[in-house]
């Protein structure tokens, strides 16, 4: 099956949810603060989903390999470019290399934490190969279902140890098990989400009730409750659940709906095509620090907080934009993907 240009859209909503939390803490995006990036991981599995006999064909082996391509390489050129901007910043700060802030990126970087918001694709990357294995390794004992449960046990023991340090190993993998389950989620879902994505009037109609309805259970639950499957920040475990999967399913709605507007449906499906982009680089580098600044300066606290934040995200998306161009009309775009070489015999 060819891959849904919805799909795109829907990428492209969940990284402005992001920008948003990050920002102003969901200012304009109400519901986003619980689910955004698990909205990725549920994309993550629809793509699987949506061509199952070209995964059936892959091995545990060729799929690692292709993800350490398109996930672990941009996650160390990310990782080298940032810690050597913080060693400029801390030059110009301190007049030296290496401050305690480049030392502990470092180390983040090293030990797949991740600087800032990379912490991100090593999550998605053995979350992608957990729930591939678990296809593989039980194809006939319910296969990537087993990937469900094992989030499910993720999700708990996460809750039971919530108020305890645990080793960054042991995060990094109950993270990437939750996140496995995701996965697993969106793989089931993938035929469902396809049959919504094509236009009617009956299925829009469906999206638009579906999407209001997810919208309104998620922002109930989400008045007293907030969550961080980065540093497992879980809380309840079943309200974790509604609160993460009626908003994905908002998200994929509401993506469903922009593509009946072409102008939202460009934009954002632009956005989604281009979201690694903007998951790297507008934390990181200050941006969505600087717009705050630049709009704090500029009209102080004068203008309501959803203007604020619905401003903020229309300069933070134009830079990102041009950044966008930038980077993929440039040598920068190698960054984020390996060259194609050609080897002639």
């Amino acid at each position: 099956m060819d891959r849904n240009r919805t799909i795109d859209v829907a990428k492209g909503i969940a990284i402005l949810m992001i920008i948003d939390v990050h920002l102003q803490s969901g200012a304009v995006f109400l519901v986003g603060e619980t689910f955004h990036v698990v909205t990725f991981f549920v994309i993550s599995g629809i793509i699987i989903g949506s061509d199952k006999k070209k995964y059936e064909k892959e091995t545990i082996y060729s799929f690692a390999v292709k993800k350490i391509k398109s996930l672990i390489y941009p996650y160390g050129a990310m990782s080298i470019l940032f810690i050597l901007f913080m060693v400029f910043i801390s030059l110009l700060k301190d007049n030296s290399l290496f401050s305690d802030r480049v030392s502990s990126a470092v180390i983040e970087a090293v030990t797949f934490q991740g600087v800032g918001t990379l912490w991100f694709l090593p999550v998605l990357f053995f979350a992608e190969l957990i729930a591939f294995a678990y296809s593989k390794i039980f194809r006939r004992f319910g296969g990537i279902q087993w990937a469900i449960c094992m989030g499910v046990i993720a999700v708990y023991i996460s809750w039971l140890f919530e108020k305890c340090e645990l080793p960054e190993g042991i995060m990094l993998m109950l993270s990437s098990s939750i996140a496995a389950g995701f996965i697993a989620i969106g793989y089931d879902i993938s035929p469902f989400f396809y049959k919504l994505s094509v236009k009617s009037r009956k299925h829009l109609f469906t999206v638009i009730v579906g999407s209001l309805s997810m919208f309104f259970i998620n922002k109930y639950f989400v008045r007293f409750y907030e969550a961080d499957i980065h540093i497992l920040k879980i809380g309840d475990p079943a309200i974790y659940f509604v609160c993460s999967m009626s908003g994905v399913v908002f998200a994929l709605a509401l993506s469903c709906i922009f593509s009946y507007v072409k102008w939202l449906d460009s934009l954002f499906s632009f956005l989604g095509k281009n979201s690694l982009i903007i998951m790297t680089t507008h934390k990181e580098y200050y941006i969505t620090y600087a717009v705050y600044l630049f709009l704090l300066k500029t009209f102080g606290g004068s203008c309501g907080q959803l203007l604020f934040g619905l401003l903020s995200l229309v300069l933070i998306v134009t830079i990102e934009l041009i950044l966008i161009l930038i980077i993929t009309k440039t040598p920068l775009k190698y960054l984020y993907k390996l060259p194609e070489i050609n080897i002639k015999r």
